[in-house]
Protein backbone atom coordinates (compact mmCIF):
# COMPACT_ATOMS: atom_id res chain seq x y z
CA UNK A 1 0.00 0.00 0.00
CA UNK A 2 2.78 2.38 0.95
CA UNK A 3 4.67 1.52 -2.21
CA UNK A 4 1.57 2.23 -4.33
CA UNK A 5 1.11 5.61 -2.60
CA UNK A 6 4.72 6.54 -3.22
CA UNK A 7 4.36 5.61 -6.89
CA UNK A 8 1.26 7.79 -7.12
CA UNK A 9 3.02 10.77 -5.55
CA UNK A 10 5.97 10.35 -7.92
CA UNK A 11 3.73 10.11 -11.00
CA UNK A 12 3.46 13.53 -12.81
CA UNK A 13 1.04 12.78 -15.70
CA UNK A 14 -1.57 15.57 -16.06
CA UNK A 15 0.52 18.26 -14.38
CA UNK A 16 0.78 20.31 -17.58
CA UNK A 17 -3.01 20.25 -17.96
CA UNK A 18 -3.42 21.61 -14.46
CA UNK A 19 -0.93 24.41 -15.20
CA UNK A 20 -2.75 25.41 -18.38
CA UNK A 21 -6.09 25.50 -16.63
CA UNK A 22 -4.69 27.89 -14.04
CA UNK A 23 -2.98 30.10 -16.64
CA UNK A 24 -6.05 30.28 -18.87
CA UNK A 25 -8.23 31.17 -15.91
CA UNK A 26 -5.83 33.96 -15.00
CA UNK A 27 -5.79 35.34 -18.56
CA UNK A 28 -9.57 35.28 -18.79
CA UNK A 29 -9.77 37.06 -15.49
CA UNK A 30 -7.36 39.76 -16.68
CA UNK A 31 -9.40 40.23 -19.89
CA UNK A 32 -12.63 40.66 -17.99
CA UNK A 33 -10.95 43.15 -15.66
CA UNK A 34 -9.45 45.16 -18.54
CA UNK A 35 -12.81 45.29 -20.33
CA UNK A 36 -14.50 46.64 -17.27
CA UNK A 37 -11.74 49.24 -16.85
CA UNK A 38 -11.91 50.70 -20.39
CA UNK A 39 -15.64 50.18 -21.09
CA UNK A 40 -16.85 53.55 -19.86
CA UNK A 41 -14.07 55.47 -21.61
CA UNK A 42 -14.67 53.66 -24.90
CA UNK A 43 -18.40 54.36 -24.77
CA UNK A 44 -17.75 58.05 -24.10
CA UNK A 45 -15.28 58.30 -26.99
CA UNK A 46 -17.73 56.56 -29.31
CA UNK A 47 -20.41 59.04 -28.34
CA UNK A 48 -18.09 61.98 -29.03
CA UNK A 49 -17.22 60.61 -32.49
CA UNK A 50 -20.88 60.07 -33.32
CA UNK A 51 -21.72 63.62 -32.28
CA UNK A 52 -18.83 65.10 -34.30
CA UNK A 53 -19.74 63.15 -37.43
CA UNK A 54 -23.40 64.02 -37.06
CA UNK A 55 -22.60 67.74 -36.89
CA UNK A 56 -20.06 67.67 -39.72
CA UNK A 57 -20.93 69.03 -43.14
CA UNK A 58 -19.46 67.71 -46.36
CA UNK A 59 -18.19 70.26 -48.87
CA UNK A 60 -17.37 69.63 -52.52
CA UNK A 61 -14.36 71.48 -53.84
CA UNK A 62 -12.35 70.94 -57.01
CA UNK A 63 -9.12 72.55 -55.94
CA UNK A 64 -9.45 75.23 -53.32
CA UNK A 65 -6.56 77.31 -52.12
CA UNK A 66 -6.12 79.99 -49.49
CA UNK A 67 -8.09 82.44 -51.63
CA UNK A 68 -11.15 80.19 -51.68
CA UNK A 69 -10.92 79.86 -55.46
CA UNK A 70 -11.95 76.66 -57.25
CA UNK A 71 -10.21 75.77 -60.48
CA UNK A 72 -12.90 76.08 -63.12
CA UNK A 73 -11.36 74.43 -66.16
CA UNK A 74 -8.14 72.75 -65.00
CA UNK A 75 -10.05 70.38 -62.72
CA UNK A 76 -11.84 67.09 -62.97
CA UNK A 77 -10.31 65.15 -65.83
CA UNK A 78 -7.74 67.94 -66.36
CA UNK A 79 -6.59 68.07 -62.73
CA UNK A 80 -3.49 66.04 -63.63
CA UNK A 81 -2.46 68.78 -66.06
CA UNK A 82 -2.78 71.35 -63.28
CA UNK A 83 -0.50 69.23 -61.10
CA UNK A 84 2.05 69.06 -63.90
CA UNK A 85 1.98 72.85 -64.16
CA UNK A 86 2.50 73.19 -60.43
CA UNK A 87 5.51 70.88 -60.60
CA UNK A 88 6.97 72.89 -63.50
CA UNK A 89 6.50 76.15 -61.58
CA UNK A 90 8.65 74.89 -58.72
CA UNK A 91 11.60 74.83 -61.13
CA UNK A 92 11.05 78.44 -62.23
CA UNK A 93 12.96 81.35 -60.72
CA UNK A 94 11.18 84.03 -58.70
CA UNK A 95 11.44 86.50 -61.58
CA UNK A 96 9.97 83.98 -64.01
CA UNK A 97 7.00 83.26 -61.75
CA UNK A 98 6.38 86.97 -61.19
CA UNK A 99 6.50 87.65 -64.92
CA UNK A 100 4.23 84.71 -65.71
CA UNK A 101 1.66 85.82 -63.14
CA UNK A 102 1.70 89.38 -64.49
CA UNK A 103 1.22 88.11 -68.04
CA UNK A 104 -1.67 85.77 -67.23
CA UNK A 105 -3.39 88.35 -65.01
CA UNK A 106 -3.21 90.95 -67.79
CA UNK A 107 -4.37 88.42 -70.39
CA UNK A 108 -7.34 87.42 -68.23
CA UNK A 109 -8.47 91.02 -67.92
CA UNK A 110 -8.08 91.69 -71.66
CA UNK A 111 -10.01 88.55 -72.63
CA UNK A 112 -12.78 89.38 -70.18
CA UNK A 113 -13.06 92.99 -71.33
CA UNK A 114 -13.18 91.86 -74.96
CA UNK A 115 -16.05 89.48 -74.25
CA UNK A 116 -14.16 86.32 -75.11
CA UNK A 117 -15.59 82.84 -74.56
CA UNK A 118 -16.22 82.28 -70.83
CA UNK A 119 -14.42 78.94 -70.72
CA UNK A 120 -11.35 80.50 -72.31
CA UNK A 121 -11.36 83.37 -69.80
CA UNK A 122 -11.77 80.97 -66.91
CA UNK A 123 -8.95 78.76 -68.14
CA UNK A 124 -6.50 81.67 -68.25
CA UNK A 125 -7.79 82.69 -64.82
CA UNK A 126 -6.92 79.17 -63.60
CA UNK A 127 -3.36 79.68 -64.85
CA UNK A 128 -3.18 82.98 -62.99
CA UNK A 129 -4.38 81.24 -59.84
CA UNK A 130 -1.70 78.56 -60.09
CA UNK A 131 0.99 81.21 -60.48
CA UNK A 132 -0.53 83.15 -57.57
CA UNK A 133 -0.32 80.00 -55.43
CA UNK A 134 3.34 79.60 -56.31
CA UNK A 135 3.96 83.23 -55.35
CA UNK A 136 2.19 82.63 -52.05
CA UNK A 137 4.30 79.53 -51.40
CA UNK A 138 7.41 81.65 -51.92
CA UNK A 139 6.00 84.47 -49.77
CA UNK A 140 6.10 86.86 -52.70
CA UNK A 141 3.58 89.62 -53.44
CA UNK A 142 2.12 90.32 -56.86
CA UNK A 143 4.39 92.44 -59.07
CA UNK A 144 4.11 96.18 -58.64
CA UNK A 145 1.25 97.57 -60.69
CA UNK A 146 -0.40 94.15 -61.06
CA UNK A 147 -3.52 93.39 -59.06
CA UNK A 148 -3.53 90.50 -56.62
CA UNK A 149 -5.35 87.33 -57.57
CA UNK A 150 -8.17 88.10 -55.14
CA UNK A 151 -8.74 91.43 -56.89
CA UNK A 152 -8.41 89.83 -60.30
CA UNK A 153 -10.91 87.11 -59.43
CA UNK A 154 -13.33 89.68 -58.06
CA UNK A 155 -13.16 91.64 -61.31
CA UNK A 156 -13.84 88.49 -63.34
CA UNK A 157 -16.44 87.10 -60.93
CA UNK A 158 -19.67 86.30 -62.68
CA UNK A 159 -18.09 84.83 -65.79
CA UNK A 160 -20.02 81.64 -66.43
CA UNK A 161 -18.34 78.45 -67.50
CA UNK A 162 -17.39 74.99 -66.37
CA UNK A 163 -16.92 74.48 -62.65
CA UNK A 164 -15.53 71.39 -60.92
CA UNK A 165 -15.06 69.28 -63.99
CA UNK A 166 -12.84 70.53 -66.77
CA UNK A 167 -13.51 69.87 -70.38
CA UNK A 168 -10.24 68.22 -71.27
CA UNK A 169 -9.57 64.89 -72.89
CA UNK A 170 -11.61 62.08 -71.45
CA UNK A 171 -14.23 64.37 -69.91
CA UNK A 172 -17.74 63.28 -69.12
CA UNK A 173 -19.71 66.38 -69.96
CA UNK A 174 -22.87 66.27 -71.96
CA UNK A 175 -23.59 69.69 -73.33
CA UNK A 176 -23.06 71.55 -76.54
CA UNK A 177 -20.03 73.50 -77.71
CA UNK A 178 -16.47 72.39 -78.27
CA UNK A 179 -15.77 72.45 -74.53
CA UNK A 180 -18.23 69.59 -73.92
CA UNK A 181 -17.11 66.42 -75.64
CA UNK A 182 -16.58 62.78 -74.72
CA UNK A 183 -13.75 61.06 -76.56
CA UNK A 184 -15.27 58.38 -78.75
CA UNK A 185 -12.35 56.06 -79.51
CA UNK A 186 -9.24 57.11 -77.57
CA UNK A 187 -8.50 56.00 -74.04
CA UNK A 188 -7.21 58.44 -71.47
CA UNK A 189 -3.62 57.21 -71.87
CA UNK A 190 -3.84 57.40 -75.67
CA UNK A 191 -5.22 60.93 -75.45
CA UNK A 192 -2.41 62.09 -73.16
CA UNK A 193 0.21 60.54 -75.45
CA UNK A 194 -1.30 62.27 -78.46
CA UNK A 195 -1.43 65.63 -76.69
CA UNK A 196 2.23 65.24 -75.70
CA UNK A 197 3.04 64.64 -79.37
CA UNK A 198 0.93 67.60 -80.52
CA UNK A 199 2.60 69.89 -78.01
CA UNK A 200 5.84 69.55 -80.00
CA UNK A 201 4.25 71.21 -83.06
CA UNK A 202 4.08 74.97 -83.50
CA UNK A 203 0.73 76.69 -84.13
CA UNK A 204 1.25 76.86 -87.87
CA UNK A 205 1.84 73.11 -88.06
CA UNK A 206 -1.20 72.44 -85.90
CA UNK A 207 -3.29 74.53 -88.27
CA UNK A 208 -2.22 72.22 -91.09
CA UNK A 209 -3.08 69.23 -88.90
CA UNK A 210 -6.60 70.64 -88.53
CA UNK A 211 -7.00 70.88 -92.31
CA UNK A 212 -5.65 67.35 -92.82
CA UNK A 213 -8.08 65.96 -90.26
CA UNK A 214 -10.96 67.72 -92.00
CA UNK A 215 -10.03 66.01 -95.27
CA UNK A 216 -9.67 62.60 -93.65
CA UNK A 217 -13.02 63.02 -91.91
CA UNK A 218 -14.65 63.82 -95.26
CA UNK A 219 -13.10 60.68 -96.75
CA UNK A 220 -14.32 58.56 -93.86
CA UNK A 221 -17.81 60.01 -94.21
CA UNK A 222 -17.83 59.30 -97.96
CA UNK A 223 -16.78 55.71 -97.26
CA UNK A 224 -19.37 55.32 -94.51
CA UNK A 225 -16.69 54.48 -91.93
CA UNK A 226 -18.11 55.56 -88.59
CA UNK A 227 -15.04 54.37 -86.68
CA UNK A 228 -12.69 56.53 -88.78
CA UNK A 229 -15.01 59.52 -88.41
CA UNK A 230 -14.95 59.12 -84.63
CA UNK A 231 -11.17 58.83 -84.61
CA UNK A 232 -10.78 62.01 -86.68
CA UNK A 233 -13.15 63.81 -84.29
CA UNK A 234 -11.04 62.73 -81.31
CA UNK A 235 -7.83 63.84 -83.01
CA UNK A 236 -9.33 67.17 -84.00
CA UNK A 237 -10.66 67.80 -80.51
CA UNK A 238 -7.27 67.17 -78.93
CA UNK A 239 -5.61 69.42 -81.51
CA UNK A 240 -8.05 72.16 -80.56
CA UNK A 241 -7.33 71.57 -76.87
CA UNK A 242 -3.58 71.86 -77.51
CA UNK A 243 -4.04 75.20 -79.25
CA UNK A 244 -6.39 76.37 -76.54
CA UNK A 245 -4.06 75.39 -73.71
CA UNK A 246 -1.23 77.22 -75.45
CA UNK A 247 -3.40 80.30 -76.04
CA UNK A 248 -0.90 82.04 -78.31
CA UNK A 249 -2.59 82.04 -81.72
CA UNK A 250 -6.22 83.07 -81.37
CA UNK A 251 -6.84 82.69 -85.09
CA UNK A 252 -5.55 79.10 -85.14
CA UNK A 253 -7.58 78.24 -82.07
CA UNK A 254 -10.75 79.66 -83.61
CA UNK A 255 -10.12 77.72 -86.82
CA UNK A 256 -9.72 74.47 -84.89
CA UNK A 257 -12.81 75.15 -82.78
CA UNK A 258 -15.00 75.93 -85.78
CA UNK A 259 -13.69 72.89 -87.66
CA UNK A 260 -14.42 70.62 -84.73
CA UNK A 261 -17.92 71.99 -84.17
CA UNK A 262 -18.71 71.62 -87.88
CA UNK A 263 -17.48 68.03 -88.10
CA UNK A 264 -19.19 67.02 -84.90
CA UNK A 265 -22.48 68.41 -86.19
CA UNK A 266 -21.95 66.43 -89.38
CA UNK A 267 -21.18 63.28 -87.41
CA UNK A 268 -24.24 63.71 -85.17
CA UNK A 269 -26.52 64.26 -88.15
CA UNK A 270 -25.34 61.00 -89.69
CA UNK A 271 -25.58 58.93 -86.55
CA UNK A 272 -28.74 60.06 -84.80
Amino acid sequence: MVARLLRFLAHDSGAVTVDWVVLCAAIVGLGVGATAAVRSGTLNLGGDIQTALGDASVGLSCDEGSTGYDLRILSGDRAQYAEQLREQMTRMSDDEVLAAYAETAEKTTILHDNGENADYVNEVLDYAYLYAQELENRRLDAPEGVQSFDALNASIDGVSGNSCGGSGAGGNSNGSGSGDYDLLTLSGDDARSLMDELSRYDDRSLTQVVRDLQEKFAEAAANGSREDMEMMLDYLYLTYQTLRDRGEDREAMTLAEEAFDSLRDSYNSRNT
